[in-house]
């Protein structure tokens, strides 16, 4: 465990965040940006069958504060198995129809310039019900059209722990460059679980590109959900096909 927050910590320094890749950070006051993502599996037994539906939004409430709801995979910062609307196929079964989300604030750190501290509270799944607070930090950099970026989340676990339930580091790294209106990324990370984190961190590795036609933008992400840790596979894999509006 003590490890696990080492990296957390050293992660929320060094990271930075940007509304790049198909993240959003925080938005001026009066923005709205909302995207819908097709969440597929494409696992050599499954490719193509679709995962959920998610729907995420962020609204700029403040010149320091930004609210929103994230269900996606990308939103929440992991490679697959985001949350929204499940939808039953080859890839796995729905125990239920809605597979959870999140509420989300991020707010300008004082003093502290491109730094946003994030917070959010929902469930990692409705049955059994698995209610979840993270906790974290993200930062930005751009250098003319290169970009990188990433977000450092501590989630802790708030019941149902007998039941599969537990606390986790999620960290999400990825940088990229704008080519006029689109935009092209690789992504991986660090994620793992804060009891024996040693033997089941993930690393992940992803690819994705964009194309922006005035507010809109089409996205799509691929790649390997768990390609490299000590439980690594290259058979997880996992891809999104997202719109996405911003006003």
């Amino acid at each position: 465990m003590a490890r696990a927050l080492v990296v957390f910590a050293s992660l929320a320094v060094a990271a930075s965040a940007a509304a790049d890749g198909g993240h959003v950070s925080r938005l001026p006051p009066g923005r709205v940006h909302v995207a819908a993502v097709d969440q597929r599996s494409l696992s050599p037994a499954a490719a193509g069958q679709p995962w959920s539906l998610a729907i995420d939004a962020v609204v700029g409430v403040t010149s320091r504060l930004s609210l929103g709801v994230s269900h996606s995979a990308l939103a929440l910062g992991r490679a697959r198995g985001g949350g929204g609307w499940c939808r039953t196929s080859d890839a796995h079964v729905c125990a239920t129809s809605y597979n959870g989300g999140y509420l989300d604030a991020r707010w300008a750190a004082p003093g502290l310039p491109r730094i946003d501290l994030l917070a959010r509270l929902g469930v990692d799944g409705v049955a059994p019900w698995k209610p979840v607070a993270r906790l974290g930090a993200a930062v930005s950099r751009r250098a003319g059209r290169w970009w990188w970026g990433g977000q450092a989340e501590v989630a802790i676990a708030l019941g149902n722990r007998a039941l599969g339930n537990g606390d986790a580091v999620i960290a999400p790294l990825w940088g990229g460059r704008d080519l006029g209106r689109c935009a092209v990324w690789m992504q991986s990370g660090l994620r793992g679980p804060v009891d024996d984190f040693d033997e089941a961190f993930e690393l992940p590795v992803l690819v994705g590109g964009s194309l922006r036609v005035g507010p809109v933008v089409v996205g799509a992400r691929a790649g390997f959900a768990q390609l490299l840790g000590p439980q690594n596979s290259g058979n997880l894999r996992a891809g999104e096909l997202w719109l996405a509006w911003t006003r």
